[in-house]
């Protein structure tokens, strides 16, 4: 029997398929059947808003489950005082980030959410075409089109982007600030940003590495697969997409977090050099 790498998780992708079938049969009695690169659900999909458990103030929570501090209200939370025990020593100081978004169990309107789809795509780079994947996705948007990723210069991405624009979909990206001066780089930013998609970069002392891309408040992506010829290429990657409206509903709460926190990357990616921006 053929083995497939594939996870359900939040923020973190990839186990056997048999423990992916285990975290979703828990939820709802469903089987997996794996034709090519998609997963068909049997039954049902993730409860939707009208299950029993939907609004319970752990349901759906995967931060810091087992752990000791599990379902206290900081839970999963920085405390308040992140980094203050290296305040005055000459150490950066962070103040704590946001909260992790919650799984919404309803639109922000009031709405219901639309149900989960019985059937994920998932992709594992050399040998998958994963950037015809990603092109696929971004090809399906017609509201709203939001990309968080580390590094991207594969032109057939960066095309589908460019067609999304065209179609007058609004877009809007975060890159990593260390890759804008990557002489690989910055045709392809330079290209999207002539095209007038806003970019934000990351300011924080580490690096923006996740790669997500969420389409129409609906379908999103996840996984270690960046928009570059390596990783389309040579690079051991994956890459999961999921029309769950729920997920990428949760997805598209820390991107605007992330996305009000932020530099405008414009200047930069004109420039075409880190400048003073060195150390972010």
């Amino acid at each position: 029997m053929r083995t497939f790498f594939l996870a359900v998780l939040l923020g973190s992708s990839i186990a056997s398929a048999e423990y992916a079938g285990e975290l979703v049969t828990g939820l709802t009695g469903a089987n997996p059947k794996i034709v090519g690169n998609v997963i068909y659900w049997a039954e049902a999909a993730l409860p939707d808003s009208g299950s029993p458990d939907a609004g319970k103030a752990d349901a759906g929570k995967a931060v810091d489950a087992g752990q000791p501090d599990a379902g206290k209200p900081d839970a999963g939370t920085s405390k308040a005082d992140a980094g203050a025990v290296d305040a005055g020593k000459g150490k950066v100081v962070f103040a704590a980030p946001p909260a992790v978004p919650v799984v919404p169990t309803k639109l922000p309107d009031g709405g219901a959410l639309v149900t989960c789809s019985k059937k994920q795509t998932f992709c594992f780079s050399p040998e998958g075409d994963c950037d015809l994947q990603v092109a696929a996705l971004i090809d399906r948007a017609s509201a709203k089109l939001d990309i968080i990723i580390y590094s991207i210069n594969r032109p057939s991405i960066v095309d589908a982007i460019l067609r999304a624009r065209a179609r007058k979909v609004p877009v809007r990206m975060i890159i990593d600030t260390s890759q804008i001066i990557e002489p690989r780089e910055q045709p392809q930013l330079q290209k999207l940003l002539a095209a007038g998609i806003p970019m934000k970069r990351d300011t924080h002392q580490g690096i923006m590495h996740m790669k997500v891309v969420v389409v129409n408040d609906r379908e999103f992506l996840t996984g270690s697969f960046n928009f570059t010829n390596n990783a389309s290429e040579n690079n051991d990657e994956n890459m999961l997409i999921w029309d769950c409206q729920r997920l990428a509903l949760m997805y598209e709460g820390k991107f605007d977090q992330l996305w009000a926190r932020f530099k405008d990357a414009t200047e930069m990616v004109l420039r075409g050099d880190a400048g003073v921006d060195a150390g972010k």
